[in-house]
């Protein structure tokens, strides 16, 4: 590749050889030290490159051998600036495309940052706008020092970071202060557990407290189950902080209304609007009207890339639907299928709201009347019934030297 580059810079001339004997102008060459490239034979003729610089060695050559040189082509730099030396507009073209290409390369075009999910990357990007680093602020005017320190003093999140300008790129790198993220340790207050539920226990932990109910025993909602009083065999009795779980067989019932006619969107016309964003401006590629109302836009932004190397380019597309809510009458295979899946759902989140709560025994019924359809289901399920309740107490120390009453 190096060598190729020379050749064009220097220039090089391409001919003919014609004569009788070509081979002796080859060997003449040869010893004058003349390097040919790209020989080859076509129709008769023989054809070769050199530099240019050699053609009075080749004419010399050429007379001695009773060859000639025909068919002679320039090419490379010289030729180039030969042929479009009274062309000043191409010059003064070529001179201001490196001015411009110069200057554009000392410009931040590309900021990439890469923060924890601790930190919003948004705010990042606000931060580091409000201290002058953006896309298309000159690299030369940003201070990275300046930025460093500013921000790792007023932002109590940020533990370190660092700002590397490599070309037109920022490489933006955050760790997270963790001890901002730690709130302030609150004295825990004194509780008691009490039931969410009426049902019947199967189980009993008791971690802190003193429990008030066994195995087998009915219980009521708000009943108490374990005391944050406890009392030792010396007589001594503390408040404290209860931790228990109590498992009960609990009912619950729930009844799902499913109208027979409602109305559902289904998309009628899809708007595609394209646009390109250089260097900050933004160029629509597609000439559509403004979507009308009522229209569900979905957006995808792709950054343009040279070499492996982010370009300050972005492609934009966005997808405009536009729906039409559309009557639809349901039949009982539809109206089972549909009131399943809310039944699930609502399986679902019954039992993420309870502590390892699990289903013994349910009973669905469905059927149908007038205006709809109708799902009863009732449940036993085995759940964890406690539920903290705080004791309302306000203890005050008497004052030094006073009499306890």
């Amino acid at each position: 590749m190096l060598v190729k580059f020379l050749r064009w810079l220097f220039g090089y001339i391409r001919f003919t050889i014609e004569g009788n004997f070509p081979e002796r102008f080859l060997n003449a060459a040869a010893r004058r030290g003349v390097d040919l490239w790209k020989l080859s034979h076509e129709n008769g003729h023989m054809t070769a490159q050199t530099r240019q610089r050699e053609y009075a060695a080749l004419c010399d050559i050429a007379r001695k051998t009773d060859t000639q040189l025909t068919d002679i082509h320039y090419g490379g730099l010289p030729a180039f600036l030969k042929r479009y030396r009274r062309r000043k507009g191409l010059l003064i073209g070529l001179v201001l495309c490196g001015i411009g290409c110069h200057y554009l390369s000392g410009i931040v075009w590309s900021i990439n940052v890469r923060t924890p999910s601790l930190i919003n990357e948004y705010e990042v990007r606000q931060l580091l706008r409000e201290h002058g680093l953006t896309e298309g602020t000159p690299a030369k005017n940003v201070n990275v020092s300046d930025i460093i320190n500013s921000i790792s003093v007023n932002d109590r999140r940020v533990s370190w970071m660092t700002v590397n300008i490599m070309d037109t790129n920022a490489e933006i790198n955050i760790s997270p202060n963790l001890a901002s993220f730690i709130g302030t340790q609150t004295p825990v207050p004194l509780s008691n557990m009490k039931s969410i539920a009426d049902g019947t226990v199967t189980k009993v932990e008791v971690y802190q407290g003193t429990a008030h109910i066994r195995v087998g025993d009915g219980i009521r909602k708000d009943q108490l189950l374990v005391s944050g009083l406890v009392e030792y065999n010396n007589g001594h009795v503390e408040l404290t902080d209860c931790e228990a779980h109590v498992f009960a067989r609990t009912h619950r019932a729930v009844t799902i209304r499913l109208p027979k006619q409602y109305t559902i969107p289904q998309r009628q016309q899809t708007t595609l609007k394209r646009a390109m964003t250089a260097f900050g401006l933004s160029v629509p590629l597609t000439v559509t009207a403004n979507p009308s109302e009522g229209t569900v836009c979905q957006s995808q932004r792709e950054q343009l890339t040279l070499l492996g190397h982010p370009l300050p380019i972005y492609i934009t597309e966005e997808n405009w639907h536009q729906y039409e809510e559309v009557p639809v009458e349901l039949t009982l295979p539809q109206a089972q299928t549909l009131l399943q899946h809310k039944l699930s759902l609502y399986e679902f989140f019954m039992l993420s709201s309870t502590r390892q709560g699990t289903i013994v025994d349910r009973k669905i019924t469905c059927r149908e009347e007038a205006d709809g359809f109708i799902l009863q289901a009732d449940y036993t399920i085995e759940e964890d019934v406690c539920r903290k309740s705080v004791i309302p107490l306000s203890v005050e120390e008497p004052a030094e030297n006073s009499p306890v009453t």
